[in-house]
C-alpha cells in the first residue's frame, strides 16, 4: 500500500497504465545492484532511484559498461563509440552469453552514448521489474547512424558460465 507522500511523489508514474499503483509498489519493494564506474552506470542508478526502486546499490565495474542485477534477471550494456548495446537477460547471467564484451576505454567527458546507455539500461530494468519477461532481448542504438533495433536473445548456452 502506498502512503499519501508516495502517491504524491510518484503520481506521474502511477497514472501511467503500464505502471499504476501496483507497479509502483513493486518498484518500491525492488532491489537493484548497478555495476559500472562511468557515466552510464551513474545515469542508470539515478534513474532507478528517481523512479522509486526501493534499494539501489552501486558497485565498481568497467567505465564503459553498465550492469543492473534485479534478482529474476539482469540488464547488461556496453558502448562502443556511438553504438550502444543493451541486453535484458533472463536466466543467463554473464555478458559472454549475449556477446557484450570488449568495449573501448571511456572518454574523459560524458558522451551522448554514455547517457543513452544508462537511460536505456535503466528503462529496461524498470520494465522487467514490472513483469519479468519470458525471454531476453538485445537492443542496439547507433547514435551516429541514427538507427535502433531490437531482437530476441538466442537460447543457446554459454560456454563460459554454462547457462
Amino acid at each position: 500500500m502506498l502512503s499519501e507522500a508516495e502517491i504524491e511523489r510518484y503520481s506521474r508514474q502511477i497514472i501511467l497504465p503500464e505502471v499504476g499503483g501496483r507497479g509502483q509498489v513493486r518498484w518500491l519493494a525492488a532491489r537493484a545492484t548497478v555495476g559500472g564506474a562511468g557515466d552510464a552506470a551513474r545515469v542508470a542508478a539515478t534513474l532507478l532511484e528517481r523512479a522509486g526502486v526501493g534499494r539501489v546499490e552501486r558497485v565498481a565495474g568497467d567505465a564503459s559498461e553498465v550492469a543492473i542485477d534485479f534478482g529474476p534477471g539482469a540488464v547488461l550494456g556496453v558502448r562502443s563509440g556511438d553504438e550502444v548495446r543493451v541486453a535484458t537477460v533472463v536466466g543467463r547471467p554473464c555478458a559472454a552469453c549475449v556477446g557484450l564484451e570488449g568495449s573501448p576505454a571511456p572518454a574523459s567527458v560524458p558522451t551522448a552514448a554514455d547517457l543513452a546507455l544508462g537511460a536505456l539500461a535503466a528503462s529496461e530494468a524498470l520494465l522487467a521489474l514490472l513483469a519479468t519477461p519470458p525471454a531476453g532481448r538485445l537492443q542496439r542504438l547507433d547514435l551516429g547512424a541514427g538507427t535502433a533495433s531490437s531482437a530476441p536473445l538466442a537460447s543457446a548456452g554459454c560456454a563460459r558460465c554454462r547457462s
